[in-house]
């Protein structure tokens, strides 16, 4: 499955030219380095990335039933 989300990223870089620095693929989620270019908004660029991701993985591997834990993965409320 590492191999798969490689090269699903790797399209994704290519539709924005982005280039992947370093990349790790762990088991509950993925650490990346980009280099964006300056004409792109950072944060558009990462909305647009986490989007089109979530879309192809599950259009991959959405038959894939899975437990997950209803808890908010850590994430503060706090302000």
């Amino acid at each position: 499955m590492r191999h798969e989300i490689g090269v699903i990223s790797q399209n994704l870089y290519r539709q924005k030219a982005i280039t992947l620095v370093e990349g790790y693929v762990m088991r509950n989620h993925i650490f990346m380095l980009l280099m964006i270019s300056a004409e792109f908004n950072v944060s558009y660029t990462l909305g647009f990335l986490k989007r089109k991701f979530v879309i192809q993985i599950l259009r991959e591997y959405g038959h894939i039933q899975r437990n997950f834990r209803g808890d908010n993965s850590g994430l503060s409320d706090v302000a």
